[in-house]
């Protein structure tokens, strides 16, 4: 499961950190923990911190999902005969 944590360090940024856990049991602070190195923590690319420069993390909510527009039947309908003949113009059998 991805999570996203906002870090707020002590030179008064706001960060934005996003990692793979493995459960939703973790605290953001063991999960910093377990990904630095040699207690650093990777912001970036380019750019590392130390744990103690981490004044707070807290999780930051998902964002909901956009929806893309509805499709309507009266727009385009769909029968079955044109499944059939995308299906027939397309089809390439696997061996």
């Amino acid at each position: 499961m991805l999570v996203t944590l906002r870090l707020r360090l002590a030179d008064g940024r706001e960060q934005l950190f996003s990692q793979e856990v493995a459960s939703a049991g973790e605290t953001p602070i063991e999960i910093l923990r377990r990904v630095s190195k040699d207690g650093r923590v990777a912001l970036g690319d380019r750019e590392s911190c130390r744990l103690e420069e981490i004044v707070g993390a807290s999780f930051e909510p998902a964002p909901e999902p956009e929806r893309g527009p509805a499709w309507r039947e009266a727009d385009a309908p769909l029968h079955d005969e044109d499944v059939a003949a995308a299906l027939r113009e397309n089809y390439e059998p696997r061996d």
